[in-house]
């Protein structure tokens, strides 16, 4: 519990895995306490930021205890969706069996690298490679990390597509 005054509060999940995604993509501050002078209703104004790295949909709740004995339980929906197309590469295929390649790099959206993951979404075409898979975006005003998107089509008259994600 935070002590704010005469209040506490703390987010609650519905399960310690739920929690141990959420804690870290949460936070939480009081930011101001205001009360009726009339009618002595006091009302809370939390700042939450929600930061989420991958699409997901939980539960919360944020409990909030009065000195004097009350609790009052609100419940909290977090849904992060899948991210908009950030761009569209095309490939023009150099002939059959041989790989084309496209390079481009990317930074990390913070001062700080970050680990990533790099693959394909299901149902995408198995003639697409990227490389590396996994490894440190590094930060936002450097150079950054290289990524490497090849194609290498088996057939001819097909269109190939994939859907790249790096996370």
């Amino acid at each position: 519990f935070s002590a704010a005054v005469e209040f506490q509060y703390e987010l609650q999940y519905q399960s310690n895995e739920i929690k141990s995604q959420l804690e870290p993509l949460v936070g939480m501050h009081l930011i101001q306490k205001e009360q009726d002078t009339e009618s002595g209703i006091v009302t809370l104004i939390f700042n939450i930021v929600f930061a989420p790295n991958k699409p997901l949909r939980n539960k919360g709740t944020l409990v909030v205890q009065c000195a004097t004995g009350g609790i009052w339980k609100f419940p909290l929906l977090f849904i992060a969706t899948e991210p908009e197309v950030d761009d569209v590469i095309n490939i023009e295929a150099i002939g059959l069996n041989k790989e084309s390649v496209v390079d481009f790099k990317l930074t990390s959206q913070t001062r700080y690298p970050e680990p990533f993951t790099a693959y394909f979404r299901a149902g995408s075409d198995p003639d697409f490679v990227v490389l590396p898979q996994a490894g440190e975006l590094l930060p936002v005003g450097t150079v950054g990390t290289h990524i490497t998107v090849g194609f290498k089509p088996r057939i001819y008259g097909k269109k190939h597509k994939a859907t790249l994600v790096i996370q």
